[in-house]
């Protein structure tokens, strides 16, 4: 008598429902973290961008002011919504780097931005708020500015929205 060697049909279809059911339940851990991680992302790029703004200003011996983005990027424009992208530029003068806008994220900065004197000192202390689309509890992220111009982070609960 001839042993067979091979899955049954029956068998292929329990094993595939059963990783189907395995990979429905993992799936919102999955997309927490994904959130967790876009969020914390862009938070660390606007981290960036706050302490290259304050090693520029320090190093042209000149104001410089990270803003929020106009539509063109190359100016600044008046707004507490950071989310079209944001820029460094020199005070009247040239504009020294520019990000992106984020579209899986929304930012929320200081409406005039933030300027640092040639002594790396912050004209006004300011907040920065890093959330996803769809935020769930745990998914904000806090960027605080003191006057000093150091910057620091916290995590905080958002509303998600619906």
């Amino acid at each position: 008598m001839l042993r067979s060697r091979a899955f049954t049909l029956i068998e292929l279809l329990v094993t595939i429902v059963i990783l189907a059911i395995l990979s429905a339940m993992a799936m919102p851990a999955f997309t927490s973290m994904i959130q967790s991680h876009r969020s914390m992302t862009v938070s660390e790029e606007l981290t960036t961008a706050i302490q290259l703004a304050r090693s520029e200003a320090l190093k042209r011996r000149k104001n410089v002011i990270i803003c929020r983005s106009n539509d063109a990027q190359d100016d600044c424009e008046d707004g507490d919504d950071w989310s079209n992208g944001w820029l460094i530029r020199q005070a009247a003068g040239d504009v020294i780097r520019v990000w992106e806008p984020s579209t899986t994220t929304t930012v929320a900065g200081p409406n005039g931005g933030l300027t640092f004197q040639s002594s790396g000192l912050s004209s006004a202390s300011g907040t920065f708020d890093v959330e996803v689309s769809g935020c769930a509890d745990g998914k904000k992220r806090t960027i605080t500015v003191s006057a000093t111009g150091n910057a620091t982070h916290s995590q905080s609960t958002c509303t998600p929205s619906s």
